[in-house]
């Protein structure tokens, strides 16, 4: 398989720093080195990013337009990304780089872009006038529903959406999830990774093209620390490779944007490894 890589290397979407280290240590742990031992591999760097964007806590989102501007800049700069003849890992970066990133693909898909979400949470609250949050929050919800601060996909809908290993306690009445087939960690857990895989992928149609939304939240605290908010009540990390190899196994899917690995940790390191074999091992 040929690979592409690409780093955003970005954490204007969330309130403190460490996801902008990222894609500098995942490189680190030997990424590139180790998915050449069975691929082909090209590394694109990062995407330049403007250094003076700008950082406030004024609601309703956090740091705003600097998002915007990272993502229009993202969808510049990934020209190479996302060919039908490769595979295109996208190393992020906090959440919201995910909303730039999807832009660009159904730039090239169009109604066959569909998304795959495996988070913790489904990120579709909509922004509250009363209260400041990060572009995170709100990171498929921009591609879902016309709004006043970015142009979402024409044509897309939460029916595009489908939603891996999310907790059900995240869910309440802030959150519209309506249109989003979802799968819980319970439904994972009651039903078993191979049905779930099968009524997921079946959910697509037969020439859609795929990306993934692997949020590393949903790994439980206890086997990934290093998460811009980790999880006590994640997944365990054996189950979401799993997942992912199932995925990645289908032809349709032609990327995956891994988001909130966080530098801010002392085991960030160690951390970084770990994610480097999940990455390697979906291949498998």
């Amino acid at each position: 398989m040929s690979i592409i890589i690409k780093g955003i290397p970005s954490n204007v979407g969330a309130l403190n720093t460490g996801t902008e280290l990222a894609p500098k240590l995942l490189r680190k742990a030997n990424l590139v080195e180790a998915l050449k031992l069975n691929h082909e591999v090209m590394d694109l760097g990062d995407v330049t990013l403007p250094n003076n964007m700008i950082k406030h806590n004024v609601a309703p989102i956090r740091n705003w337009p600097s998002p915007r501007l990272m993502w229009e800049e993202s969808m510049n700069q990934l020209d190479s990304c996302f060919s039908v003849s490769d595979f295109t890992i996208i190393l992020g970066g906090s959440c919201s780089v995910f909303t730039g990133v999807f832009n660009k693909f159904h730039q090239l898909y169009r109604n066959k872009a569909k998304v795959i979400s495996l988070d913790h949470h489904i990120d579709v609250k909509e922004p509250n006038s009363e209260v400041c949050m990060g572009a995170t929050a709100f990171t498929h919800w921009f591609l879902t529903e016309n709004n006043q601060w970015f142009k979402k996909p024409v044509g897309f809908g939460k029916e595009s959406i489908v939603a891996l290993g999310y907790s059900e306690d995240v869910i309440n009445e802030d959150i519209d999830v309506s249109g989003i087939v979802g799968y819980s960690q319970k439904d994972i857990t009651k039903t078993g990774v191979v049905n779930v895989l099968k009524s997921c992928l079946g959910h697509m149609g037969t020439d859609d093209k795929i990306i993934i939304h692997f949020d590393l939240d949903i790994i439980s605290e206890s086997d990934l620390q290093s998460v811009y908010m980790p999880s006590p009540k994640g997944m365990n990390i054996s189950i979401v490779k799993d997942l992912l190899k199932g995925l990645v196994a289908d032809p349709r899917v032609l990327g995956i944007v891994i988001t909130e690995f966080s530098g801010a940790y002392k085991e960030s390191e160690d951390d970084a490894k770990k994610v480097v074999k999940l990455i390697v091992d979906m291949f498998e």
